[in-house]
């Protein structure tokens, strides 16, 4: 499958044999499988990262036109967003330091700055970070001192808007990890594209419990979103020296993050080729790794909102009026029949994991 060739790049470009094997797959590629890997790279907005692992393979060439053309657009967009986005953050952190606050760094921005090979990239949307509730105070009064204006708030967090539309999330409580005692949770890192000395984000392993805890929190409305996957893929591959097992499984909020890792550590091993964690202490069985269809079925159903009552009304939207409807993709009748097995799946695979040491869910 052309699509599992290309996130191997992604995930782990320093293979020596990489670049040959990627280039003679190229080579038999029809233009049909070309299309239907457009589709799925757009669906999950991975084209700018596909990209940049062509360019740094020395492999642009090997593409048809139009398909370089489409991928190297979406490249170029995400140069232009992310440089913005840093200059944002840029000033944010600057602004918050003069106040001796030094947030920590969530998601996206987070990602970008500690895992990716360019500033293209990693599409960067919002800009996330965690601060110390007693100084939401000082830390609101610099937000709209910046430009930014109020636009929603929860127990857990404060949103912002710009005069461009972009969103400010300033978390003051993070839930996942404020029972767990006796971890030093924060690194501080070099940032490779926000102008300030240093950055603070998770240390790998609690990052890396995050991303999937993440990932799961919004599988309903979102599926298995492979951008988020390559992220813990890049996580994976890089950190492996840093990654401990048991710090992670001590890390983990349910059985149910847990079982998704161990799926998502086999989709990359069975999918792409790629090893990068062994014998995970919380498996009984094993567990059914992830595969590309199966991600990319889950994904069509959620974007279709399937599991939500608004799916009938959007599907008749669509049949009414199909020029009024927004884009979706292609349902196939493999997303509905293979439904009940892709539930057995992942039912499956959390019987088969034992309940969290740190939360004994």
């Amino acid at each position: 499958m052309l699509l599992n060739l290309l996130l191997g790049s992604v995930v782990d470009p320093s293979r020596p044999d990489l670049a040959a094997a990627v280039s003679q797959r190229l080579e038999d590629v029809s233009e049909r499988e070309w299309a239907e890997c457009l589709r799925c790279l757009r669906n999950h907005r991975i084209e700018a990262p596909v990209w940049s692992s062509l360019l740094a393979l020395g492999l642009q060439e090997a593409v048809p036109r139009s398909v370089a053309r489409t991928l190297h657009r979406a490249h170029v967009t995400s140069v232009i967003r992310s440089t913005a986005q840093m200059r944002r953050l840029s000033r944010i952190l600057t602004a918050l330091g003069q106040h001796g606050i030094e947030p920590v760094l969530l998601k996206g921005v987070a990602l970008l700055n500690s895992l990716y090979p360019n500033i293209g990239a990693r599409p960067c949307g919002d800009i996330d970070f965690l601060v110390e509730s007693e100084a939401m105070p000082t830390v609101d009064k610099v937000i709209v001192e910046l430009g930014y204006r109020h636009q929603s708030e929860t127990t857990d967090a404060k949103m912002y808007v710009d005069r461009q539309g972009v969103t400010l999330d300033v978390h003051h409580r993070f839930k996942l990890f404020e029972d767990i005692e006796g971890f030093d949770l924060i690194s501080e890192v070099t940032p490779q594209f926000a102008s300030v000395p240093t950055i603070s984000v998770f240390e790998p392993n609690a990052l890396l419990v995050h991303l999937v805890f993440h990932l799961r929190g919004h599988r309903r409305d979102m599926g298995y979103f492979l951008a988020w996957i390559l992220d813990i893929g890049l996580l994976l591959n890089q950190c492996r020296s840093q990654l401990e097992v048991e710090r992670i499984w001590a890390l983990m909020p349910d059985r149910e993050t847990a079982a998704l890792l161990s799926r998502i550590i086999g989709f990359f091993a069975r999918e792409t080729g790629t090893d990068l964690i062994e014998e995970m202490p919380w498996e009984r069985n094993g567990h059914p790794p992830l595969t590309a269809r199966e991600i990319l079925r889950i994904r069509r159903r959620a974007i279709w909102k399937l599991e939500r009552p608004i799916a009938a009304l959007k599907l008749l939207v669509r049949g009414l009026n199909p020029a009024s409807a927004q884009p979706l993709p292609e349902l196939r009748f493999s997303d509905l029949l293979r439904w009940p097995g892709d539930v057995m799946r992942e039912r499956r695979s959390v019987s088969n994991t034992l309940p969290s040491p740190a939360r004994r869910t």
